[in-house]
């Protein structure tokens, strides 16, 4: 997305088995909001950003089933 061109600011980080590389790099390049699929990505995302002394801003993906 960045090497397209995107603006990380207006970007949603979204997909399954996110790699920690992955969250960093998010966080490193101040995306709008992470897309959490689960409690444990959820903690994993809260602990790599409390160790950039950042906040990650999330939205939950909530299955009705």
């Amino acid at each position: 997305m960045l090497a397209a061109g995107g603006s990380a600011d207006k970007t949603v980080f979204s997909g399954v088995g996110k790699s920690e590389s992955e969250l960093r790099a998010g966080l490193e390049a101040g995306v709008f909001c992470f897309n959490v699929e689960s409690e444990e990505e959820l903690e994993r995302l809260a602990s790599i950003a409390a160790g950039m002394g950042r906040t990650a801003p999330v939205s939950l993906r909530v299955n009705p089933e």
